[in-house]
């Protein structure tokens, strides 16, 4: 949607677009708040479908391009973690879906989008070895998450019994195969720029 979008209005200015594209992330997130929090239809075919899925996508590019000219101010550097935290608080304990989606969204969004100007904080977030390593099993954790979220919501499992079990199947399936997959992956494509490199020379 955003790359039919650029194409449509490549000639407008950042503004326009900012707006537009804004408009389309509130209409998403009105969207899903009116589903759940007005008539009360269950949150996993309310908010999993992509024309509500959207929203933070939709939010964050209209945020990137509207706040630009803000990204480089001094509150930046105290703005984006306490976005981050309310952000993170209000999707982990807010019940009302104008919270834990649409404030959820907005939050971190402007983290998101203004993160590069909070050093300090973004060097503790993402650089540390635990969060980088969790970083690099979280595709695998994601990919069990969702049998195990099911479960839950039947009633089958409770949530924190899910939870352990998607992180451990998680981990399972990282060290088993992702990463063996990875290293064997890498080490083929490092293998066949070296042959290509002596072809060339000889």
């Amino acid at each position: 949607m955003l790359g039919l979008l650029a194409c449509l209005f490549r000639g407008a200015n950042h503004r326009f677009i900012g707006l537009l594209i804004l408009g389309l992330g509130f209409a998403a997130i009105g969207d899903g708040i009116l589903q759940y929090d007005g008539y009360g239809q269950n949150p996993f075919t309310v908010f999993w479908p992509s024309h509500v899925a959207v929203a933070p996508i939709l939010i964050s590019a209209a945020l990137f391009l509207l706040l630009g000219q803000y990204r480089y101010r001094p509150a930046m550097e105290w703005l984006v973690p306490l976005a981050f935290f309310c952000g993170l608080a209000a999707r982990l304990f807010a019940d009302a879906a104008w919270l834990f989606f649409g404030a959820k969204i907005m939050l971190l969004a402007l983290a998101v989008c203004m993160i590069e100007r909070a050093a300090r904080f973004s060097a503790i977030l993402f650089e540390g070895v635990i969060f980088r390593q969790v970083g690099r099993m979280s595709f695998s954790i994601y990919l069990w998450q969702q049998p195990f979220y099911i479960l839950a919501r039947q009633g089958l499992l409770s949530q924190v019994l899910a939870l352990v079990l998607a992180m451990c199947f998680g981990l399972l399936s990282y060290y088993l195969i992702e990463h063996p997959s990875r290293t064997r992956l890498n080490a083929w494509f490092e293998k066949s720029k070296q042959q290509g490199a002596a072809l060339k020379i000889g």
